[in-house]
């Protein structure tokens, strides 16, 4: 089947939940976790979303992880297990690193997750409770290490997560169920073509990441997946359930940062929404991606929480279209929105 660029487009936007909205937990976790580099973008993302988003509650059953591309995401707490399993399959032994050994990093992980669930949860305070444990300079910089260390293997275990909101407080997990990695792989692969889809195999590849080595393998699990294809300007896009009859697509939208409708697809395939000339100033070379402001689906302009909330200008934006991202944003974020 034949489909035209804007029908892509509304189909995207209406998988993504940014044409209706749908519940907070049932968005997380259809669009794989919500990326959280930048600790309040999921909270973004939900807010423009989710029918039931609540500043007080929207983090409620949710934890954040390093998951695709060794990126931190906040994902549901009953979901970890997925996509622990996703990545390395069931725990298996402790691994000598940064010059431990793993008996050792297993009794210094057992210390942490003692402290951690008596309500120890701040780096600070657990740093002085290891070294009253007796842990050596380098044994600290290994634990405390900015990619993860000691925790970073407690994070894959599934014993820990870190709170989703904006401070690095270590949440204690329990009831983490393991399963098949490949059943696991298959579950997440069904779910990016379902709900992030139509994409390329090749989106599927660069959004998981590792998660997808080696590239066989995958090609093997995208083949049992039940893909179907429709093309679009000649080239193949993959999908899994309906086509939706094609629609109207919202005026005007304000997207995170480091949001699903940038981030779940291939740098260059990201013209479908981006200007070739304003893709830098939307994703910069070192990957971080800004929340930006769509005008009849194409990106026009960057937007900088505050209060007000600031908006930078793209194009040359009409009067009435600066009105509507105006009382768009403010239905969004209950605050004043003025341009740059």
């Amino acid at each position: 089947m034949e489909i035209t660029k804007r029908h892509l487009l509304y189909w995207r936007l209406k998988n993504q939940f940014l044409v209706s909205k749908g519940k907070r937990l049932e968005v997380v976790s259809k669009l794989l976790g919500l990326q959280a580099q930048f600790a309040n973008n999921p909270k973004y993302a939900l807010r423009i979303r989710a029918s039931d988003f609540d500043e007080e509650t929207w983090s409620d059953g949710l934890v954040k992880t390093w998951i695709f591309r060794h990126t931190l995401h906040v994902i549901r707490s009953d979901e970890l297990g997925l996509y622990h399993s996703a990545y390395e399959g069931v725990p298996g032994g402790w691994a000598d690193d940064w010059g431990m050994k793993a008996g050792r990093i297993e009794s210094v992980a057992a210390f942490l997750m003692e402290r951690i669930r008596a309500g120890l949860c701040g780096r600070a305070e657990l740093k002085e409770q290891c070294r009253e444990f007796g842990l050596s300079e380098q044994e600290m910089a290994y634990a405390f290490n900015g990619w993860g260390g000691i925790f970073s293997q407690m994070f894959r275990r599934g014993l820990i997560a870190y709170h989703p909101g904006v401070e690095k407080k270590f949440i204690f997990c329990k009831n983490v169920k393991f399963i098949d990695r490949d059943a696991a792989r298959l579950e997440l692969i069904r779910r990016y073509f379902r709900n992030i889809g139509p994409a390329k195999k090749e989106d599927c590849f660069i959004f998981m990441g590792y998660y997808l080595n080696p590239r066989k393998a995958a090609q093997e699990l995208m083949r049992a997946a039940g893909l179907e294809a429709v093309t679009c300007e000649g080239e193949e896009y993959f999908y899994i359930g309906s086509i939706p009859e094609e629609d109207e697509i919202p005026k005007c939208l304000f997207l995170a940062g480091f949001d699903r409708m940038i981030m779940g697809y291939k740098n260059t395939n990201r013209t479908y929404l981006i200007d070739k000339k304003n893709m830098s100033e939307i994703v910069t070379p070192q990957g971080i991606a800004f929340p930006t402001v769509l005008l009849d689906g194409r990106v026009c302009a960057k937007w900088k929480m505050g209060n007000p909330v600031l908006v930078t200008s793209l194009e040359n934006i009409s009067g009435k279209n600066r009105r509507l991202i105006q009382n768009t944003g403010e239905e969004y974020f209950k605050c004043d929105v003025i341009f740059k």
